[in-house]
C-alpha cells in the first residue's frame, strides 16, 4: 500500500462515518484515502509498515488495542480525537447528555466558518452541518416523556430512539469536521516529528 494514503478504519456500527471522514479528506484533492473495516485492518495487521498513516472511527476491539494509552487532543460534550504515532481515533463515548450539555450543543448547531489549511493552502470553507434547529434533542424528549405518569408508549420509544441516533449523527458530524479543518496537518506533522525523536534526528 502507499504509505501516503490515509486509510480509514470504520466498524459496523460506525459505518456511515467512515464513508463521511473519507469523501471530506478527498474532497481536499491533497491526501489520497482509503476505506477500511476493522476486519480490513485485521487481515492486513502483521504486515502494514509503522508508517502507514490510519484514522479509526469510533471505539471497537481494534481501536482499544491501537489507543490503550492515547493522549486526547480534543474532549468535548463526549465528542473527542487523539492519536499516537501514525494512528489517530476519533470517536463519540456518550450520547446522553445532560439538560446543560444538550443546550451547549446546541450553541454548535448550524453553519460554522473554520479556518483551515491543507498544505500551505490556508482558506475559509463553510462547514454545513446537517440537522434542523427545530428538531427536539433526546433530553428534551425524556424530559417531556419522564413528566408523564404512565409507561413510554410504543410511539414515544421510537421517537427517543430517533432522536438519540440524530444526535450522535450530529456528535459524529461535528467531530469530523473539525478534525479534519483544524487537525489533519498536526496529526500528519506530529507524526513525522515522532518519526525523527524515533530515529534519534533532530
Amino acid at each position: 500500500m502507499n504509505e501516503q494514503v490515509i486509510v480509514v478504519v470504520e466498524s459496523e456500527e460506525e459505518k456511515e462515518y467512515g464513508q463521511i471522514l473519507k469523501d471530506i479528506i478527498s474532497d481536499s484533492n491533497v491526501f489520497e484515502t482509503a476505506l477500511w473495516t476493522t476486519k480490513d485492518y485485521t487481515d492486513n495487521e502483521a504486515t502494514l509498515p509503522s508508517s502507514q498513516k490510519f484514522i479509526f472511527i469510533g471505539e471497537n476491539e481494534v481501536s482499544k488495542r491501537n489507543f490503550n494509552t492515547v493522549e486526547w487532543k480534543f474532549e468535548k460534550l463526549h465528542m473527542k480525537y487523539g492519536w499516537i504515532g501514525s494512528r489517530a481515533l476519533l470517536m463519540v463515548d456518550n450520547i446522553f447528555f445532560t439538560k446543560e450539555e444538550s443546550e451547549e450543543f446546541n450553541q454548535l448547531r448550524g453553519i460554522t466558518n473554520i479556518n483551515f489549511t491543507w498544505s500551505g493552502d490556508t482558506r475559509t470553507k463553510p462547514v454545513v452541518l446537517p440537522w434542523q434547529q427545530n428538531r427536539f434533542s433526546p433530553i428534551n424528549l425524556l424530559i417531556k416523556f419522564m413528566s408523564k405518569s404512565k409507561k413510554l408508549t410504543d410511539r414515544e420509544r421510537t421517537e427517543l430512539k430517533q432522536a438519540l441516533l440524530a444526535q450522535k449523527k450530529e456528535q459524529y458530524h461535528y467531530l469530523i469536521n473539525y478534525f479534519v479543518m483544524k487537525e489533519v496537518n498536526p496529526f500528519l506533522e506530529g507524526y513525522e516529528n515522532f518519526q525523527k525523536s524515533s530515529s534519534g534526528e533532530s
